[in-house]
């Protein structure tokens, strides 16, 4: 009898991993056989809009519908660009693994949102000095800061300038790469909802509610682990185990 439990708990999860395959399969070419239309859909779009400026057509509901198209078909692109990283995740090898500075990978990021920052007024405060950095995959790393930066910033409170304090330290096996806010925080029974897929927790921002699913898979991917901790009205912490053996 346990013979043939195991026998069918074997069967199960190998039909399991083929579902799971197939589903990832189906993920990776649609979201590359959309990219097509959805960019000839864009160049419609503009030809429609130089044909009424050309023609001095002025229609202020036409451009209030174009303008909502235009919306739709932006946050269209952004969920396909979501959806062709995660399936990636599974298709890719890992990445050369180099040494990397927190320091430096932070300012590119910083660099790269700048007006975010500013017009945030946002204030980050940095000390790597403990981990200055890790042997890590650049791309994917570059990844993890800047979702957990832009969501630092895109949840802030309304009631005070964004504060975030990111940091490095090493614990037991781990280097730690910590990243806290000062924003709205969450309810303890929202916590885990965070890392699900097309969640988003938050209606007044834009985004797909993907960016959280790639960076825990990412960092589960290279055998760390994530943890989150958050109260509603005071901000969240971030918290990115990476393997000690990685440090440098």
């Amino acid at each position: 009898m346990n013979r043939a439990l195991e026998e069918r708990v074997a069967e199960r999860t190998k039909e399991l991993i083929r579902i799971n395959k197939d589903l990832e399969n189906f993920v990776y070419t649609a979201s590359h056989d959309l990219k097509t239309p959805i960019i000839n859909i864009e160049g419609l779009m503009r030809a429609l809009q130089e044909t009424l400026v050309e023609n001095d057509v002025k229609l202020e509901e036409a451009d209030a519908i174009l303008n909502m198209i235009a919306t739709s078909i932006n946050r269209f692109r952004d969920t396909l660009t979501d959806l062709t990283e995660v399936a990636k995740l599974q298709y890719q090898e890992e990445d050369n693994q180099a040494i990397v500075s927190f320091e430096e990978i932070l300012g590119d990021v910083t660099s790269n949102i700048k007006c975010m920052i500013h017009d945030a007024e946002a204030e980050i405060i940095q000390d790597f000095s403990l981990a200055p950095g890790v042997a890590y995959s650049r791309k994917n790393l570059r990844s993890i800061i800047y979702n957990l930066v832009s969501n630092a910033i895109k949840y802030k409170s309304p009631d005070r300038k964004p504060v975030i304090n990111i940091c490095s330290y090493p614990v037991d096996d781990y280097v730690v790469l910590s990243v806290q806010d000062n924003g709205l925080g969450l309810r303890e029974q929202d916590h885990d909802k965070v890392f699900s897929m097309f969640t988003r927790l938050h209606d007044h921002t834009e985004g797909t509610g993907v960016g959280m699913s790639i960076v825990k898979r990412i960092v589960e991917n290279s055998d760390g682990k994530i943890e989150l901790s958050s109260e509603l009205g005071k901000g969240s912490t971030f918290k990115i185990y990476i393997k000690y053996s990685n440090q440098f």
